[in-house]
């Protein structure tokens, strides 16, 4: 059972049974009803009291049960902001790694093909995406531009396609935002 169907599940047992022992007590004699001979003699207002103590039980229950369901929901909420959080600070982990040692390296290609799987469960489908198909795709191609060796009669197309993809790799970190800014909070 998942969590959210877990709190669910919390809530109605805890309705449920809140109400069951209402009434319960109440038929039972609970209610001013006992065989004892306190109960037998007291006066109307302690009968009240008792009745309405027996009533507003469940109720009190109920509240708290609520207020338990909407303390889940919350730290559901943190949680995964916590963890798309992360996420974030891993790209740019990635990109700052990439372009300080100019070299995308093997580890930093696992990485982010985790990142970008991260990316597809914690935001959507588009995040994972955009990931994997235009930003490390881009970050990739800068590395082996960087990296390879240029003949001087090609200097001239090599720096073109450089700062084409420093030009791509500068607005990524916007495009990013754009595509999963919307899920980096807390609200729904």
């Amino acid at each position: 059972m998942s969590g959210r169907w877990q709190g669910i599940a919390f809530a109605v047992a805890a309705v449920v049974i809140a109400c069951g022992t209402a009434w319960a007590g109440y038929w039972m004699g609970f209610a001013g009803h006992l065989p004892s001979d306190a109960l037998l003699q007291a006066d109307r207002h302690v009968a009240g009291l008792l009745k309405a103590a027996a009533l507003f039980t469940p109720l009190f229950v109920l509240y708290l049960t609520w207020r338990n369901w909407l303390t889940a929901r919350h730290k559901i909420k943190v949680d995964l902001f916590d963890r798309r959080w992360g996420l974030w600070r891993e790209v740019e982990r990635i990109y700052s790694e990439t372009i300080e040692g100019r070299d995308f390296t093997r580890a930093l290609q696992l990485s982010a093909i985790q990142a970008s799987w991260q990316a597809q469960y914690l935001f959507s489908d588009a995040a994972g995406e955009y990931l994997r198909d235009s930003f490390f795709a881009d970050l990739n191609a800068w590395s082996l531009e960087m990296n390879r060796s240029v003949a001087p009669e090609q200097e001239a197309d090599w720096s073109k396609r450089v700062d084409e993809l420093n030009d791509r790799l500068g607005k990524h970190a916007f495009r990013f935002h754009e595509v999963v800014g919307q899920q980096m909070t807390i609200r729904e």
